[in-house]
């Protein structure tokens, strides 16, 4: 949701009309593929397919990436793989006993899709890579990839047939009908009027899916993800979507709720069903609550996240009351509302200045909170109440991470790691996707359901083992 895609006047007119009547964008392709369907009475594990979002593509720190990247400027001398981290990757590594570096995923070389936010020269310093997304050293891949003639050149694999086909931004009814990116090139020019400042505003929302789909699933021409997946005969599917409705509403302060929850439960449903019909088996994840992840800074914490962002002690507390009162009287957002990443550090390099200017991503006010967790609730009912329908697997990723929210940490390497806090080793450096770590505390809580519903025995995770080698996490 970083970037900034062109998107003209008409063309998000019919994006919008797209999205509310089942529509997506088009595209052409003649890169082949052709999967073997595997015999009848094959094991489970055979063809797994992966269905969803950034979570499930294995996205960390604001950017999806398969291979190094040196860099210069940083703690960091390179920057860390993220796709064969992921909890999808890690199942699939368990379940096959081999390395996740062999999972059949679309992996980004050479420059990261997205910016990266990591370490600048101190550990109280970030940056990211690239700078702008749509310029200058990194850039290269976020340009190519929103045509299909040069997407496929992000790909370290790009022959390679993916079976990860979740696209970072994606929701569910896209998954259903989208079959290419919204818009052709990286970058819009300032808008010239109100109409066109909203407008650009939906495509900064739509920029992320457009961004990465081409690169994920361009060996599929034509093809939406779901028929993508159809296509692989699966014998187990996973289904992950619903975290990106929220945060679009969140990030529109309220005035883009994409689909409603009884779109959403039937766009589900009949993502499940027609992976059943396909002959797989089928686990569906339930949604965790994004606003208790650590981009996510309560307003009553508002004190203590500016000393963590290097406000003296003193200073915190002498303009904390006063930057308080604003942002209720500004922007609405009292006790029950939230500051993001961006907007504590719009606040911190203000300062002595108490009345900060933010923008919409900068703030949650407590009415908008308030209507998330709605969502929320209603989004994760549906999710249940098609999981019973149908007998997929339900994965409660709403439980295992309510349930660390509410202790705070987990003993990985105690007292070192790891808590829920921002740098505390659960997530990764842009306070939303999770760490190395956290991905195979996901993965884990996949296999748990898996095996239980099914009567398979995927191995867990070695949580231990990816913390040993996990960039995001203290040690």
């Amino acid at each position: 949701m970083k970037l900034r895609p062109t998107l003209s006047l008409a063309s998000a007119a019919a994006l919008a009309f797209a999205l509310s009547a089942c529509g997506g964008g088009g595209g052409t392709a003649n890169t082949a593929y052709s999967p073997l369907t595997p015999p009848a009475g094959s094991p489970a594990t055979t063809n797994i397919v992966g269905l969803g979002d950034s979570l499930t593509a294995g996205e960390q720190s604001g950017a999806l990436l398969g291979a190094p990247v040196p860099v210069t400027g940083s703690l960091f001398p390179a920057l860390p793989p993220t796709q064969e981290a992921g909890w999808w990757a890690q199942l699939w590594a368990s379940a096959n006993s081999a390395p996740a570096q062999n999972a059949p995923l679309p992996l980004i070389a050479g420059a990261p899709l997205g910016a990266m936010i990591i370490p600048g020269a101190t550990p109280t310093q970030f940056t990211s890579y690239p700078l702008q997304p749509c310029a200058g050293a990194g850039s290269q891949n976020n340009a190519a990839a929103f045509a299909l003639s040069s997407a496929l050149q992000t790909r370290a694999n790009p022959s390679v047939t993916p079976f990860d086909l979740a696209v970072p931004g994606m929701m569910a009814h896209e998954a259903l009908f989208m079959t290419g990116p919204y818009q052709s090139a990286c970058t819009i020019p300032p808008p010239t009027s109100p109409q066109q400042g909203q407008l650009d505003m939906l495509a900064t929302l739509l920029g992320s899916e457009s961004l990465n789909f081409y690169p994920v699933l361009g060996n599929f021409p034509g093809k939406t993800a779901v028929q993508a997946a159809v296509s692989l005969h699966p014998t187990l599917a996973t289904v992950w979507f619903g975290e990106n409705q929220l945060l679009k509403f969140i990030g529109s302060l309220g005035q883009v709720n994409p689909t409603s929850p009884q779109q959403f439960q039937a766009d589900i449903l009949s993502i499940i069903q027609q992976l059943q019909q396909a002959g797989a088996k089928v686990a569906v994840a339930n949604l965790l609550d994004p606003l208790k992840a650590p981009a996510f800074i309560p307003q009553p914490g508002l004190q203590a996240a500016l000393i963590s962002a290097g406000v003296p002690a003193p200073v915190a507390g002498a303009v904390t009351p006063a930057i308080q009162a604003s942002l209720q009287s500004t922007y609405a957002v009292g006790a029950n509302g939230y500051i993001t990443a961006s907007g504590l550090q719009k606040i911190a390099l203000g300062l002595p200045k108490t009345a900060p200017v933010l923008a919409p991503g900068d703030f949650v006010p407590d009415a908008i909170a308030a209507a998330t967790e709605q969502q929320l609730t209603a989004l994760n009912a549906a999710i249940s109440a098609d999981a019973q329908a149908t007998g997929a697997a339900l994965v409660d990723i709403y439980g295992t991470f309510n349930q660390l929210f509410q202790v705070g940490a987990v003993p990985i390497n105690p007292p070192k790691c790891c808590s829920t806090q921002f740098g505390g080793g659960i997530f990764s450096f842009d306070g939303l996707h999770p760490s190395n770590t956290g991905y195979a505390l996901v993965a884990n809580t996949w296999i748990a359901a898996i095996d239980q519903k099914f009567s398979l025995t995927i191995p867990p995770v070695n949580v231990g083992a990816a913390y040993a080698t996990d960039p995001w996490a203290p040690h």
